[in-house]
């Protein structure tokens, strides 16, 4: 039954991909699976049975047990000598079946290493829950057989020294084996002490030379173009979240430019944090090579990062890459953490073939600005572990961001960051990557703790050049992308909701919980930034969120409340029903466009999730929204009126 199932599904992943059915099927298979593990590990002796004749089983030089069934002239007789082909005996016998499980496990290990040694092997086309599932076994067999090991020579030593047998052969081998596993585990030991007395080298992000930078006034020469200055500007901050952060913007950033070719012309600088901040460094390298979004292959591009595997090159980083070379501190090998490492993934999606790896930032974005005539200024934000925040900016001549330190200004001169090694900094969440050594400067980790909408130091960088700006009757907008469900909420319903009120009972939690939500809360810093646009009469805040399915308990979470009251809780869910009507129209609407027949039935709402790794349904979810979603759809119509050229009217 488990074998029938597991073929209908691989057949309806073949044919079908993703859909409800497939899942449905998947987790029949999954729980059939485990049952038949569970009878397979309570029954397994019972095998012995499934093998009949006892001349055979004196050939092979095995003494099972003969089926009393199989020499009877009953109907039992027929369904025995079916099962004489399925060597299922074979694992009633202890040592075959260790045997066959250290085979297994011997692959395991194989397939692991063939795809860390081997360069054009990558690990990420091998599924994280495998590859989880895979390093625990070999850990677990890694640490269990050395450990039985040391016992069994232990106790067999002691026996024999008990026995009088001091001075026989098997004695003395029995103490070196004893003493071998002794040291062993004195040697692993000694190790870690040493990877810690003597940090490995793999976390600093790489430099090399720096060769001319763009200086604020060429760069702002070449931004002031339109004759009139009557054209409108931008500037942009993206959010951080991961891969989902990613592939929203540049799926977003595809459809506003596409719409509107004249914005990368008009947007003075763009600034992102984490996923936002790759998410742009690969809009750049994109831009670098295919110049424009109409190039063939851009969608096949941006498709390839959204449902790329980084999680993947994170495991296997943290069990096996990474560990390795913290345990043995060999400096003079040169070898990348699995930050590098994701960053070699991405240049190679944009086609950069690892330029960007080599080049510093600095002289990659000079050669981007030279290939466009113009592109804005880069701005990614990291934060570090001691004060203030980190800041690499594309462009020389800007004075100090406020409380921050520049980590493009290296010590040693005519030498600076790395293309992607900059953007990399941003992108450290704690565990899953590494944080980011620089040297001079200190660690750096994730730039969402600090500030996750990018905003702040776009804000900064428009202030500091605002005076030398002749934008005549042109105004300035703040554009900000957003892919955060309580953000969204937020928008959704603070007009309902006064933080100086009392009419809400607040929810309760526990001191422990109260101290976690509060280092993990980083809509601080963004509210903060917004509202400085806000009440800056010079700019305009324009913000695209990411439609979110959302409930009550959502919404009462978002503010701390345990209730919200029956008359909110019903505008609550009649608000939380429009705009689920909005997600499925726009996803309908995506699937009749794509031309494949599927409908939402078939696949499903999978919003995309914040981390590592997404779905082919869960980035199809952000086309989707990008392009049918009435909210999204009239901000990107908005920001087209916006940038208005009188000669295109013309035309």
């Amino acid at each position: 039954l488990t074998i029938f199932f597991l073929a209908l599904l691989i057949y309806g992943i073949y044919s079908n991909g993703w859909s409800n059915t497939n899942l449905v099927l998947m987790l029949m298979t999954s729980i059939l699976s485990a049952i038949l593990f569970i009878f397979f590990r309570s029954s397994r002796e019972w095998f012995i049975y499934f093998r009949a004749g006892e001349q055979k089983d004196q050939e092979d030089g095995l003494n099972y047990k003969r089926n009393p069934l199989v020499d009877q002239d009953t109907p039992d007789k027929q369904a025995f000598k079916v099962k004489e082909y399925i060597p299922l005996y074979f694992f009633s016998n202890q040592v075959n079946y260790l045997k066959a499980m250290s085979l297994f496990g011997i692959l395991i290990t194989i397939v692991i290493l063939v795809f860390n040694l081997v360069p054009s092997l990558e690990i990420c086309w091998i599924n994280p829950i495998a590859l989880v599932i895979m390093y625990v076994l070999i850990y677990y067999a890694i640490i269990t057989i050395t450990l039985k090991h040391a016992l069994y020579y232990s106790r067999i030593h002691e026996n024999q020294k008990s026995d009088g047998k001091n001075e026989t052969k098997e004695f003395r081998w029995t103490g070196f084996y004893k003493r071998v596993f002794q040291l062993f585990f004195a040697f692993v030991a000694v190790l870690f002490l040493a990877g810690s007395a003597c940090p490995s080298k793999m976390h600093f992000v790489p430099v090399e030379k720096e060769l001319n930078a763009i200086g604020i006034h060429k760069f702002l020469d070449h931004f002031d173009t339109d004759e009139d200055n009557t054209s409108d500007k931008f500037i942009l901050g993206s959010y951080g979240g991961g891969l989902k952060a990613n592939s929203w913007n540049l799926i977003l950033l595809t459809e506003i430019i596409r719409n509107e070719k004249h914005f990368l012309d008009s947007t003075l600088c763009m600034s992102g944090v984490s996923g936002g901040a790759i998410g742009l460094a690969n809009l750049a390298a994109m831009f670098r090579r295919m110049k424009d979004p109409t190039h063939d292959s851009w969608d096949s591009t941006v498709a390839e990062i959204g449902k790329s595997n980084m999680l993947s090159t994170d495991v296997n980083g943290i069990f096996f890459r990474d560990l390795v070379f913290k345990m043995f501190p060999l400096n003079f090998i040169s070898v990348k953490d699995r930050a590098y490492e994701s960053m070699k993934l991405y240049s190679r999606f944009t086609g950069d073939n690892e330029y960007g790896l080599n080049t510093s930032f600095i002289d990659y974005y000079r050669e981007l600005f030279d290939t466009m005539d113009y592109f804005p200024a880069l701005i990614f934000n990291t934060t570090p572990t001691q004060s203030k925040f980190g800041v690499a900016c594309s462009i020389d001549g800007i004075s100090d961001f406020p409380i921050s330190i520049d980590i493009l200004d290296q010590n040693a001169e005519g030498e600076s960051l790395t293309f992607y090694g900059a953007a990399s900094t941003t992108n450290r969440f704690p565990i899953a990557s590494p944080a980011a050594r620089i040297e001079g400067k200190g660690y750096f980790v994730d730039g969402g703790y600090f500030e996750n909408s990018g905003l702040l130091n776009a804000y900064h960088f428009y202030t500091e050049v605002r005076d030398s700006l002749d934008t005549g009757s042109g105004r300035f907008f703040a554009l900000n992308i957003v892919n955060d469900k309580q953000s969204f909420i937020k928008d959704r319903f603070d007009q309902y909701f006064d933080p100086s009120s009392n009419m809400h009972t607040e929810k309760s939690s526990s001191e422990f919980s109260s101290i976690l939500k509060g280092i993990l809360a980083l809509e601080r810093m963004p509210e903060f930034a917004r509202e400085l646009i806000r009440n800056d009469t010079t700019i305009e805040l324009i913000t695209i969120y990411m439609p979110e399915l959302y409930n009550v308990e959502d919404v009462a979470n978002t503010y701390g409340l345990k209730s919200l009251g029956s008359k909110m809780e019903s505008e609550v869910r009649k608000r939380a029903s429009d705009d689920s009507i909005k997600i499925v129209n726009a996803l309908e609407a995506f699937y009749n466009d794509s031309g494949t027949g599927k409908t939402v039935h078939d696949c499903g709402i999978v919003i995309p999730p914040t981390g590592r790794i997404l779905s082919k349904e869960a980035f199809n979810y952000q086309m989707a929204m990008s392009r049918f979603h009435i909210n999204v759809t009239q901000t990107i119509k908005y920001i087209d009126s916006i940038l208005t050229y009188p000669n295109e009217e013309e035309d």
